[in-house]
Formats: structure tokens, sequence, C-alpha cells
């Protein structure tokens, strides 16, 4: 018989070898390609939540009816503890629109609020009398005030629970890179248009200065475009190029918020 011949050391090696560098190289493309995945995730996630701002605002419902709550001078909302005896209409506050804001404290979490007016009927009545010629005269002739909780509606005879607030992370520790940052969105009264101001400062909800600092916000030259370059976080493991987004100036609806090109988002800070 003839001898039969195996296979040498070297070659069970080698073999080793080649096979553990391909084992390697799957898996780390393996992980690149979810890390990746991961990132363009949080993203859209984040696009999704400026886009919703907008369809909220164009879409607002006025549930405050004076059957369900009080509403004083300040723009406070309180659920009313009897509601044996309606007071049939709507409350003198009104919903506007939003208030979104990031900080740099906790730059991953996005918070948004519900911008509630106030404006008595003396005052409504005076609006007759006199000219409100732009969106901001109409939106300031409002108390503002930025409200969060649940709230209670009537919907044919049945009550129901509002959320007010959105307070949330995004996916996987993303940020953007500008932060801090808030964005007022409302919708005025007369005209109906959807205004959009942008800001560095946030608001101080612990005191009593809401109504102005919101004012303040209130002013054509904040009608002005907001980008954000989106930054993975250190354990996500993404490595790629990073995408930027457009909150456009004057944004008022559908389109408001865009992707930004390789070359854009460079110009912008996204190396």
């Amino acid at each position: 018989m003839g001898r039969v011949k195996g296979f040498t050391i070297i070659e069970v090696t080698l073999f080793l070898a080649i096979t553990g560098a391909i084992a390697i190289v799957m898996v780390v493309g393996f992980s690149s390609q979810i890390a990746a995945q991961r990132y363009y995730d949080s993203v859209n996630e984040f696009k999704s939540k400026l886009d919703n701002i907008y369809n909220g605002v164009n879409n607002i419902q006025n549930f405050f009816d004076n059957n369900m709550v009080t509403c004083d001078s300040y723009a406070n909302i309180q659920l009313k503890e009897d509601r044996s005896a309606p007071d049939r209409g709507m409350s003198d506050c009104i919903i506007l629109g939003s208030y979104v804001w990031m900080d740099g404290s906790n730059p991953d979490t996005f918070r948004k609020r519900i911008v509630v007016g106030y404006k008595s009927p003396s005052d409504r009545r005076q609006e007759y009398l006199t000219s409100i010629e732009t969106d901001e005269q109409d939106l300031k002739s409002y108390r503002l005030n930025i409200i969060s909780g649940s709230y209670m509606k009537n919907v044919g005879g049945t009550v129901q629970s509002v959320t007010t607030a959105d307070e949330s992370k995004l996916s996987w520790g993303s940020y953007p890179n500008n932060t801090p940052f808030s964005i007022l969105v409302l919708r005025a009264g007369n005209s109906g248009n959807i205004r959009t101001y942008v800001s560095n400062n946030i608001v101080n909800f612990d005191g009593t200065t809401v109504d102005a600092e919101l004012k303040d916000m209130i002013k054509p030259e904040n009608q002005k475009e907001l980008n954000f370059c989106i930054m993975p976080s250190g354990y996500s493991g993404y490595r790629g190029a990073k995408t930027a987004l457009r909150l456009n100036a004057h944004a008022s609806g559908s389109g408001a918020v865009q992707y930004l090109n390789t070359e854009q988002s460079n110009n912008v800070g996204c190396h």
C-alpha cells in the first residue's frame, strides 16, 4: 500500500490564518453595515420629529372647551373638578402651535411642548376696531404660555385624555451638533399662516417670563434657516460620512426640513 499524504503543519496554519482573516473581514464589514444603518435610522428619526411639528400645527384641534377646563389671563390651563354644570363654548385659551428645544446638557434629548394663547373677549372685540397688519402683531396680541402634561377634551360626549408633551432621546445616542437651539412654530389666528422662529436661547420655564421670552422670538429676523449635522455617538461604531439636515427659512409646512448633500453637509461643519 502507498503512503497516505496529509497536510503539513505549515499548510494547516496557513489555512487557519486565511480563514480567520476572511472571518474578521466579514464580521467587521457586517458590523460597519449595522452601525451605518443605526446612524441613518437616527437621522431619519430626527427629521421625522421635525416634520411632525408641522403636521401637528397644520392640523391643530383646539380642544379647550369651557366645560372641561378653566383658562386664566396668564394662559394657564386647569382641568375643572366640577363639570356638572356645563359652560358652553370654547375657552379663551387656544392652541397656537409648538415649542421645541434641545440643550447642551442633554444634546440627544428632543423636547416639545404646546404653546397656548389667551385673549379676553374684550381684546377680541377691540380687534374689530383696530388693524392687525402682520402675523407677528397677531401672535403677539395673545398672552402666550407653554404647557405640558395631560388634559381632557370632549369628543362627541366622550372625555378623552390628550398628551401635550414629547420628550425622547434620539436613537443610538446620536445628536445634532448645534445645541442649544429652540424652534417656535405658530399658526396665526387671523391669516392661518404658519410661522417658524428659531433661536439659540432656551425659554426659562421656571420663571414668569415665558410670555415675554416667546414674544422676543417672534421677529422677522428669526425666520431663518437652521442647519443640523447629526453626530453619531461614540458607542455606535459608525465612522462614515455624516449627514446634515436643514430647516428652511420661513418654514411653514411640508418640505420644511430637507436632507443636505455631501458638499452642503461639509459646508455646515459635517466633516
